[in-house]
């Protein structure tokens, strides 16, 4: 990455444990798409009623060449749920631009 991976966390405390997993799944998702340029992630705690509980929100954005991809409202109880599917979620979205890149890229010769 061009960029370093930015990290930013809302409503709750910041741990080593939550830090490696981002950095876990965001080079592993460079090693998918190496052209990849940055990684924005943004955890944040929502709080809901007693009913539903709270859940954490996951935003990430990867920044790739010619546009980002944004994957938002992966939303889970489960901090690390929440995490794994929008990093799921956004290795589905890369792997589609990496496709129609490929295709433009065929269509030009």
């Amino acid at each position: 990455m061009q960029h370093p991976l930015r990290i930013t966390v809302r409503g709750f405390e910041r741990s080593d444990a939550l830090d490696a997993a981002v950095n876990q799944r965001s080079e592993k998702i460079e090693q998918f798409f190496p052209q990849l340029i940055g990684c924005e992630v943004t955890i944040e705690l929502e709080e809901h009623s007693k009913q539903h509980g709270n859940h954490y929100v996951v935003k990430v954005v990867l920044q790739i060449p010619g546009n980002d991809i944004v994957i938002d409202h992966q939303r889970d109880e489960d901090v690390y749920v929440a995490l794994r599917d929008a990093f799921e979620a956004a290795q589905r979205k890369l792997k589609a631009a990496a496709e129609r890149q490929r295709g433009s890229d065929r269509a030009k010769r």
